[in-house]
């Protein structure tokens, strides 16, 4: 975004852009409208009705009914543990590994007024993670078992995987954006290896490609829509392969 705003030189383009963000947002920049309030807008909540406290009250109600379970990437593991009892999972099916994160080189220092000023800013988002972030944890608290004892097996086999498959002196260093990490000489051949290295792009084209092996993949046709809700825009045509909602849905925001 730094960059389709002209703001790589500045010390802090998050800074700068929170001086003045709505004389930033009406330039209509490349990926504008997740500029504010991003993750509604992601979801379907048209641009023009992100302020909206009332539309946006009830499209958060309206995913929460079609949500299953929403993932917190601040309690991933705590999470997992809950995707895991979802869909009847072992612990070695949530084995992960992170990627995306940003490398120190490329985080900006945040005050207490900077953060205030974000949280105003993409208060229809803030309100989208209050009400998840509660769930969440009422869903925590409703667990079936020793919840805890469950999250310690788990980090405890995630710790046992990370020593196994990664190695902890080098790093991939081809984006200098993000951390990537590289397996050990030894672990290149091991499946096991690659699948918890496997990042969400390349996840997606495997799975794709196993849905076409199976006759699943269904391409978009422009003659078949789904409905769309009162305030939403139009879906994405990647998200329009099937009209019939999944048994199980989950998000991670």
């Amino acid at each position: 975004m730094a960059k389709h705003l002209g703001l790589t030189s500045h010390k802090n383009p998050i800074e700068t852009f929170m001086k003045t963000p709505k004389l930033f947002l009406d330039k209509h920049f490349y990926q504008w409208k997740r500029a504010k309030n991003g993750q509604l807008f992601d979801l379907g909540l048209e641009h023009k009705t992100i302020d909206d406290y009332y539309t946006v009250k009830q499209t958060i109600q309206k995913l929460d009914s079609e949500f299953d379970l929403v993932l917190i990437t601040e309690y991933f593991d705590e999470s997992l543990i809950l995707l895991k009892k979802l869909m009847c999972w072992s612990l070695e099916d949530i084995l992960y590994v992170s990627n995306g994160v940003r490398s120190a080189s490329h985080r900006y220092a945040l005050n207490d007024e900077l953060r205030a000023k974000i949280r105003e800013w993409n208060s229809a988002d803030v309100m989208l993670y209050t009400h998840f972030n509660e769930t969440l944890w009422r869903k925590i608290k409703e667990y079936e078992g020793n919840f805890d004892k469950d999250l310690a097996e788990f980090r405890s086999r995630q710790q046992q995987a990370m020593n196994k498959c990664i190695d902890d002196e080098r790093l991939n260093k081809k984006d200098r954006r993000e951390v990537k990490y590289v397996l050990k000489p030894n672990m290149t051949k091991s499946i096991f290896c690659q699948n918890l290295l496997r990042d969400d792009v390349a996840y997606t084209k495997l799975i794709r490609n196993k849905m076409k092996q199976y006759g699943l993949y269904l391409p978009f046709s422009p003659n078949k829509s789904i409905p769309v809700v009162p305030g939403a825009r139009e879906p994405h045509s990647s998200y329009k392969h099937s009209r019939r909602r999944p048994q199980q849905r989950v998000r991670k925001t």
